[in-house]
Parts: structure tokens; C-alpha cells; sequence
């Protein structure tokens, strides 16, 4: 057990110089795993820390807490306060998932999602810090408030490696978070959003000293920022600096969790949409999003799949190449719509009710928040699950390439009426 022990201290310390590391994190839960801690190891591999372990084995000098919830009584605290934005509901899914067979997968099988309430927090004092993996937002008694971070950040509060904190003066709204501005999906989807949040309690941008992103350098990045008016002296970027002290820190709820909202939607919309929506109708079309041009979740047997469904009028696309405002218009026109789980469809919050959607995983990897989103859309939703093959790689099962079935797609493709 000394060793054990030694190894989960080790772990716990590297942690505090590099937090939000998931492999960290992950060895931590092996190391608990082996020496019997089952439950204290499902915690690491669910990138949390449990809080004892932190206490017993951190070399830190500070005094620190961390706050899981955020509660109603939480609101009298000095520390923080918040406003409602927008209250938390249950949805039901009405839009089933079909496929080819009667017997739906498990992850598909749930009857409503809840959204939480969506609010805006103030912190006189607060400090927030982030890197690409993870963000922590501690109020000025150096408590972590869980529900505002994200990643791997539980020891955040205890370290003594944290570069000093830049000062900063005037309202400072926080944005930065896991994998926020990198990946379309999250920007589009968890970032974005939280702009309306401060809109929704009267928040505008004059009101704002800076907002702290997360290398928000991503040509759909720019192209937001720059629709939403939001001035370029006005940006802290935390890859530069990652540890900030606001004369109030402004942190709008995390997303994630609750994404796919009608408010969000209707935004994002208002967005990138514009005037198209009321413009006159074109010709829709059918479109497949080809995932060729990405490092993971290919389609294997891609021209092959684009042979069967030439002969249903699809064409092919790479979304890469367009900005978002022509996705935007592109998934907004499209009338059936064929792709690998990924990035792309974060578009169909665009499409218009009724629209075929048919989404091809990895029996490796299946993720319903595409057909959450569809029940929200009000689109046609049906799925795929390509076949188990050998294709050597070591690749993590999320990012698994894909090989379809072609006379399963076919049987879809029937099933769906898209004759």
C-alpha cells in the first residue's frame, strides 16, 4: 500500500503544476483502481478528483474549499451572487430514432431531457483561470466553484503553481472552458450561447470591460466575434494570460449538459440566419458531409457510400472550406441530409422542421446528442451503425474511422423514403 500510496501523491502534485490534464487523471484512476479504490478511481475517469484524496496528499500551503453546487442558498453568500436568465425544464422527446432495425440502441431509448436553469454569476474579486483542457472560476476566499469550470480542474484551488493573477478592473466576463474555442461543435454550441445569457439579464457591451476567451483564434471564431460586434481590445486571450482577477468576474452558466435549447437555437439562428429565413425559397438539395478531410471518424469505405447515394441526388460537401454563415445556409437549404457523427452537424440547429437527417456512427462510439438536437429541430432523425472491422489503428474508440455497410444504408435510405 506504501507504494500505492506514494503514486496516487505523486499524481495528486503533478496535478497541481499541470491541472487539466486528463492523462493525469486518468493514471491517478488507474493507480486507485489497482490499489482497490474503485470508486475513488470511477471519479478520475469521469476527470474529477475526489476532494480527500486532494486534502491528503497535496503539497500546498493554502486554504481552500470547493463548492459542487451552487444552491439557492448559495445566493446570500458574500462571495457570489447570480441572476436568472432563463429557467431549467424538462423536454420530451417525441421525435423517435429509427434505423434499419426495430430494436433501437440503448442511447437512444430515453423519453425527455432536462435542461438546467441557465444563469449569469457575479463575483466581486473572482479569479478565473484556464489552459486548453480545462477552466476553474474561484471566488476571493479562493473557493472553486464547480458548476462554472470545466476539465480536469479540482486542484486548481490547492495549487501553489498558478502564475500570479492579472489584475483587472470593471465587469470581466469569463468564457474560456474545455476545448471552448478549438472545436466548432463546443464554439458554436457551449460559447456562443452565453453571450445571449448576459443579453438576457441586460447586459450590453459597454457594460463589459473584457471577455476572457480561450484562443479564440479560429476562423469561425473570428467570424462570430465579429457578428456580435464584439471589439478586438475588448479580448483577453487565457492562453496568454490563463490566471485573471476581476474587480467583477462575470460568469455565465456552463452549456454543456444543456445544449440544443429553443433560446440558444433562436439565437444562433438570429446569428448566422439573418434575413434567409425569410427570404424566398430556393431549390433544397440533398447533401452528404464527407468527414474525408478529418483526422478521425472517417467514412472507410467513403466512395462507396458516395456511389449509392449519388443515385438518390445527394452531393457531396466539405464544410471545412465554408464559413459559418454559408453552413449556416447551406444546412438551412438542405432537404435530406446524410453524415458520420461530428462537427458538422452541429449545423442542423439551421434546418428547417422536417428535414431527413440519417447520422452513421462507429459501433464504438455512439452519441445521441444529434437526435436531442433533431427532437428540438423538429427533424426527421434515423441512424446507422457501421460494421466492427479491423483497421489497425489505435485510435481512441471515439475517433474510430467507420465502415458502412452498403446494403444497410440502402435498406435506410428505403426506409427513410428518400426514393
Amino acid at each position: 500500500m506504501d507504494t500505492y500510496n506514494k503514486e496516487i501523491e505523486h499524481y495528486i502534485n503533478e496535478l497541481l503544476i499541470k491541472p487539466g490534464i486528463d492523462r493525469i487523471c486518468y493514471e491517478l484512476g488507474k493507480i486507485l483502481e489497482q490499489s482497490g479504490q474503485i470508486e475513488d478511481a470511477q471519479i478520475c475517469y469521469q476527470r474529477n478528483v475526489p476532494v480527500h484524496l486532494i486534502q491528503k496528499y497535496a503539497q500546498s500551503n493554502k486554504s481552500w474549499t470547493i463548492l459542487d453546487t451552487l444552491s439557492e442558498n448559495s445566493n446570500s453568500d458574500r462571495d457570489f451572487r447570480y441572476e436568472m436568465a432563463y429557467l431549467g425544464e424538462q423536454v420530451p422527446l417525441v421525435v423517435p430514432a429509427k434505423g434499419v432495425s426495430q430494436n433501437l440502441h440503448s442511447n437512444f431509448q430515453k423519453t425527455n431531457v432536462y435542461f438546467k436553469d441557465m444563469l449569469v454569476y457575479f463575483l466581486p474579486n473572482g479569479r478565473g483561470w484556464a489552459n486548453e483542457n480545462a477552466s476553474a472560476i474561484l471566488t476571493q476566499s479562493n473557493c472553486l466553484l464547480k458548476t462554472l469550470s470545466t476539465g480536469v480542474c479540482d486542484t486548481v484551488a490547492a495549487s501553489n503553481h498558478l502564475p500570479n493573477a492579472h489584475q483587472l478592473e470593471g465587469n470581466v466576463v469569463f468564457l474560456s472552458s474545455r476545448w471552448g474555442s478549438r472545436a466548432y461543435f463546443h464554439w458554436i454550441l457551449d460559447v456562443l450561447p452565453r453571450f445571449q445569457l448576459l443579453r438576457k439579464v441586460g447586459f450590453c457591451w459597454d457594460d463589459i470591460s473584457y471577455f476572457v476567451l480561450h484562443k479564440p483564434t479560429a476562423t469561425f471564431s473570428q467570424e462570430a466575434l465579429k457578428i456580435l460586434d464584439i471589439p478586438p481590445e475588448k479580448i483577453i486571450d487565457s492562453s496568454d494570460i490563463p490566471h485573471i482577477q476581476a474587480e467583477q468576474l462575470v460568469v455565465p452558466s456552463i452549456i454543456r449538459g444543456s445544449r440544443g435549447q429553443d433560446w440558444a437555437i433562436k439565437f444562433l439562428k438570429q446569428i448566422f440566419l439573418k434575413d434567409l429565413q425569410d427570404s424566398h425559397q430556393s431549390e433544397r438539395e440533398n447533401i452528404y458531409i464527407s468527414r474525408n478531410s478529418a483526422s478521425r471518424r472517417r467514412i472507410a469505405n467513403e466512395e462507396e457510400v458516395v456511389n449509392l447515394l449519388k443515385k438518390y441526388g445527394f452531393r457531396r460537401v466539405f464544410l471545412e472550406s465554408m464559413s459559418v454563415m454559408e453552413q449556416a445556409s447551406l444546412l438551412y437549404h438542405a432537404k435530406n441530409i446524410v453524415s458520420p457523427h461530428g462537427a458538422g452537424l452541429t449545423n442542423i440547429i439551421f434546418s428547417q422542421p422536417g428535414t431527413k437527417l440519417i447520422e452513421i456512427f462507429s459501433p464504438h462510439y455512439i452519441n445521441s446528442v444529434y437526435w436531442e438536437i433533431s427532437n428540438q429541430c423538429k427533424l426527421d432523425y434515423y441512424y446507422l451503425i457501421g460494421e466492427d472491422f479491423d483497421n489497425k489503428d489505435d485510435k481512441h474508440h471515439g475517433a474510430k474511422d467507420i465502415f458502412v455497410d452498403i446494403d444497410s444504408l440502402h435498406s435506410l435510405l428505403e426506409i427513410a423514403n428518400l426514393t
